[in-house]
């Protein structure tokens, strides 16, 4: 008896292709709104605050009318008659102390008609020169500088020459004491005379 037929062969399994998750036809979902993020400026710090200028407890030593020993009313800090400063007037709102300065005072030192620029005398020339020098506290004087010329070059440079030269001076002092510098300003008057040159000259008006 024959062996029975083998079966014929299976065609094989089609494959269901696979389907999109996505509905055919369905919108696409929003996109996000992009949104920048705030930016805050840095607090600003406030300014420091300057430390407070403490004034001088006492008047200083000065060249100055208004902080020396001068010998006029005024507001500065000086020993003036009469002030509003903290220094040692006679009378003021200040704190300092309240006393007297003394102002310098000429000891020695002249300037004489034979001084007179032989130039000058000669011409007849004569006139008056306003001067200003300081008194140091040493009693000398220095820096003399004119302030109102006499018209003559000459006169001027020897009056101020002489003033330093000769000029000796009691030094202005605080109401403490203590020696200070003092300014000086007066006029000198030049006049020739009739016995230019001879003996006994006398100092020239000032």
């Amino acid at each position: 008896m024959a062996p029975p037929e083998p079966p014929p062969p299976s065609a094989p399994a089609k494959r269901k292709a696979a389907r999109d998750p996505r509905k055919t036809g369905a919108a696409a979902p929003a996109n996000r709104e992009a949104k920048p993020s705030e930016i805050v400026a840095p607090p600003v710090a406030p300014p420091p605050i300057p430390p407070p200028i403490l004034a001088a407890p006492v008047a200083g030593i000065g060249a100055q009318a208004a902080s020396g020993a001068a010998p006029v009313e005024g507001p500065g800090t000086g020993g003036g008659g009469q002030g509003e400063g903290t220094g040692s007037g006679g009378f003021g709102n200040g704190q300092g102390s309240r006393g007297q300065g003394t102002f310098a005072e000429q000891i020695s030192g002249r300037i004489y008609d034979r001084d007179y620029p032989k130039a000058a005398a000669r011409a007849g020339i004569g006139g008056t020169v306003w001067v200003r020098y300081t008194v140091t506290p040493k009693g000398r004087a220095q820096d003399c500088r004119v302030t109102r010329s006499s018209g003559t070059a000459e006169i001027d440079a020897v009056t101020c020459a002489l003033i330093e030269k000769r000029f000796r001076y009691r030094p202005g002092t605080d109401a403490a004491g203590r020696k200070v510098s003092s300014v000086v300003e007066e006029d000198h008057h030049w006049e020739v005379t009739r016995d230019f040159g001879g003996e006994g000259d006398q100092p020239p008006e000032r």
